[in-house]
Parts: C-alpha cells; structure tokens; sequence
C-alpha cells in the first residue's frame, strides 16, 4: 500500500505529571475519574521478578499519585473492563478492583513459556485478548472464577506482536508490532474477530517500532519509538487508503502505550523520561 502524508500539522504536546514519581510507565488506562499508570519500576528490566512493578493513580491531571497496586514485577498493558482494571505482568494477567484495589485474578501464563506478556484489549466484560511480544502470540482469555486462555490461530508474522485494539463495530482486532528489534520493520492491521483462523491484513505500508494503538473516527492512533532514544512518534493513519501523519511536533522518549481522553486527545507514557504527556489527535 503506498504511503502518502496526509497534510496534518504537527500538534505540540506538553508534560501532564509536576512530580518525578513515576520510573518507567509503560501503559495508561483511565475510567474517566482516574488515570491508571503500569509503572515497569526502577531499572525499567521487562522481564525481571524484582516485585519492584507499580499501579500508580492520579487524577485526571496526571497527579496527586497515589499506589494503587504493588509488588507487581514489570507491569505493561493496562485496560479496564467493567469495574476492573486488567494488567499483564511478564507471565501473568492481573486484575484489580476499582474500587477497593483488591486483587480480584491472577491469570498464569507459565504453561506458555512466555516472559512478556504487553497489551492487553477488551472485546467485552468477559473476554479480553493479549499480546504475547517475545513468542508472537495472541491469546483470548475467558474470564471466569477459573478463566480460559486460548491461543488465536493467525496466519501471518506478527514479529514483536504488541498493541491491541477491539473494534466491535467491524468484528476487528487492531494489531501493531513492534518488529524485529534491530531495525524499524513493525507494522500495522488487524484481524477479523468472526473468523476461526483469521488472517492479519495490514492497514499501512508505513513500517515502526510500534507499541500503543487506537481506533478514532476512522483513523488509527499508534505510537512509535522509531529508535531507542528521544526520536518516538504518534501518527494518525487514514484506515480508507493507509496515508499517514506524524501528530507530535516534539520528539517523546519511548511513546508507550497511551490512552484516550473524554475529548479524544491521547495521553501517552514516555517510558524513558518517566513523563506522562498530552497530545491532541486532531
């Protein structure tokens, strides 16, 4: 698909959080009173049992922080089904209550030989997809009191498979990869959630160290590290015809996964610089 740069302006960005409490944040989910912050923890070690890992809780803002969950180890993806907020943590899903913090799951992951459990997506308040990065799997979990996870067959290479985004109007699961880490080669699609082997189809010829993604008004959101250095992006991809534009005007250390405001605007972790940033998205 060809690439072409919509005529977008670049959009500045400004720092959300006034304190330094944060270390590594890796993923954002809000329930529109709070924003929900998976802090990897100090050392920024994605894969180490350190129990170092923290759920931190701010207001809207970005502050007035509050440990909403610890001894976590390196906790990535953060969602919110229901009244629970879901995190992956290297082998395991987590989920905690809103409302009192209580650990309510704790979904084991071991028998996959996995390390690296990223983001996590919600289908609906029972099921919920994840993304395997280090052995390029997709698993779909069913929540019970003895949840089910099931690996999901798809035909193509989804080499550092990472964010993910349910879009249950079209039945899709949005895909971004982070690629092979050597070089920018990740990519952007999805998959068609109606059918038992799908297929990833890409949306942009456009390759990136890919991490969050989103889906707006016909557009996909999507940060990418671009280099592991202060040189990452958030672009908005055109879903009709895969064109492309770049929305920061300043580059972000290590553009995780974000979320979305009331108002569509991303809210994004800057893994490397501890930063909690805004973005306009139109």
């Amino acid at each position: 698909m060809a690439l072409l740069l919509l005529a977008t302006p670049a959009l500045a960005q400004h720092k959300m959080n006034s304190s330094t409490f944060l270390s590594n944040p890796e993923s954002i989910a809000t329930d529109g009173k709070y924003l929900y912050i998976a802090d990897v923890g100090k050392g920024g070690n994605p894969t180490a049992k350190d129990t170092n890992g923290i759920i931190w809780r701010t207001d809207l803002s970005g502050n007035k922080a509050e440990r909403f969950a610890e001894g976590l180890h390196a906790p990535k993806g953060a969602v919110i089904a229901g009244k629970i907020l879901f995190v992956t943590d290297i082998d395991r899903v987590k989920g905690y209550d809103l409302a009192t913090g209580k650990e309510l799951y704790n979904i084991d992951f071991t028998a996959e030989n996995t390390s690296f459990l990223n983001d996590l997506a919600v289908q609906d308040n029972n099921t919920l997809y994840v993304s395997a990065m280090d052995i390029n799997k997709l698993f779909r979990i069913r929540l019970s009191q003895q949840s089910a996870i099931e690996a999901v067959p798809v035909t193509g290479k989804l080499q550092g498979l990472n964010g993910l985004f349910v879009d249950n109007s079209s039945g899709r699961l949005y895909i971004c990869t982070f690629g092979s880490m050597e070089k920018s080669d990740g990519e952007i699609g999805y998959i068609s959630l109606k059918e038992p082997n799908p297929a990833f189809t890409r949306v942009s010829g456009r390759p990136g160290r890919y991490d969050g993604i989103a889906l707006l008004d016909g557009y996909l959101l999507v940060s990418d590290w671009v280099a592991f250095e202060k040189s990452g992006e958030i672009i908005k991809v055109k879903l009709s015809d895969g064109s492309s534009a770049v929305l920061n005007k300043e580059k972000i250390a290590g553009p995780a996964d974000f979320t979305l405001d009331a108002k569509g605007d991303i809210i994004v972790p800057a893994m490397m610089t501890g930063d909690i940033l805004h973005c306009a998205s139109r």
